[in-house]
């Protein structure tokens, strides 16, 4: 019974404080599902880069977190000629603060991770 109790609490206790999320959670291309965000909300769906083919769109954000802290992610250009460009990464575990940096070291986005599983990438801007 005294089992019973600790395990429940740590349930709980994993619920009302949220997912831990690390670093390693983040590696990978993700691509945002627009037609999946809640319009008027400030929460972001991403998915894998390769988890389906998504709808046309002008403009679709996507970032790879790469090993080693680089990275690169889609720019909006104001003609339509969108591009890749390379940065580097910082994730901070106790506030789930990502943040992405062009190649001067100058912040260029910032995200709080809400959540993180195998196929989807939850965002506040």
């Amino acid at each position: 019974m005294k089992y019973f109790i600790i395990i429940t609490i740590m349930c709980i206790s994993f619920q009302v404080c949220g997912q831990q999320i690390s670093k390693s959670d983040l590696l990978g291309c993700w691509t945002e599902s627009r037609e999946e965000n809640t319009q008027g909300s400030n929460v972001f769906i991403y998915r894998p880069c390769d988890y389906k083919v998504f709808p046309p769109s002008r403009y679709r954000f996507k970032m790879n977190l790469k090993g080693g802290s680089t990275c690169s992610w889609l720019v909006l250009s104001p003609d339509d000629g969108h591009y890749m460009v390379d940065g580097t990464w910082t994730f901070n575990e106790e506030t789930n603060e990502l943040i992405l940096y062009n190649t001067e070291g100058k912040e260029d986005c910032k995200f709080i991770i809400e959540e993180v599983k195998d196929n989807l990438l939850k965002t506040k801007k």
